[in-house]
């Protein structure tokens, strides 16, 4: 289901805090015909919340991946309606915005715990697209929004061979955190989908 089929456009009123935001719809279902030979996740998040700087709690999780092959991750689709707090004293237009879009993996380690994959150390020479963090990978950096901020549809593939994508292995997770960062900004984020392709196992 494609992002402006099922979203509904929420005031500032209606947004939550985003804490103990996360709930996640999820479905399998059969791959686009562009995507044969594959397994098919959705995620969804439809319930709108604000973040600021002291919010780090991911908005949309995915469940464990299949399988354990290190290209088992194919494509990685994430579409999120989204904008900033919409007021321009926090910033003049040239030095930028602080509210961004980033994600994470989450791995279990020896003693079964699930921690933030160090994607600096993972991706070496070539890391780059990180904001703040070294375990997560920033994925959209959100335009500063007038007085009535729109919230806009920002869609983002990530496909073999990108860096995330060829971390991610079985019984990851994959968790998306919309950020902000300083006094005045907030992140207010309306829905969120997460496609995850899968590929074969003995392909």
């Amino acid at each position: 289901m494609r992002m402006n089929q099922f979203l509904t456009i929420f005031g500032d009123n209606e947004f939550q805090s985003s804490e103990n935001i996360i709930s996640t719809n999820f479905t399998k279902s059969a791959p686009p015909t562009q995507w044969t030979c594959t397994t098919h996740y959705t995620y969804s998040n439809q319930i709108p919340a604000s973040y600021t700087e002291q919010n780090d709690c991911p908005y949309l999780i995915s469940l464990p991946l299949e399988g354990s092959s290190e290209k088992h991750l194919q494509r990685l689709c994430i579409e999120v309606k989204c904008h900033d707090q919409g007021k321009r004293f926090t910033s003049s237009k040239e030095d930028g915005t602080w509210t961004w879009i980033e994600l994470a993996i989450l791995r279990e380690n020896n003693e079964g715990k699930q921690t933030e994959v160090d994607l600096q150390e993972a991706f070496g020479e070539q890391s780059s697209g990180f904001m703040v963090e070294n375990t997560r990978y920033k994925i959209i950096h959100l335009p500063l929004s007038n007085s009535v901020p729109p919230s806009q549809i920002y869609c983002i593939n990530l496909h073999w061979p990108d860096l995330f994508v060829k971390e991610a292995r079985g019984g990851d997770v994959i968790a998306l955190h919309p950020k902000a960062r300083f006094p005045g900004w907030t992140n207010y984020i309306c829905a969120a989908e997460m496609h995850i392709v899968l590929e074969p196992e003995d392909s």
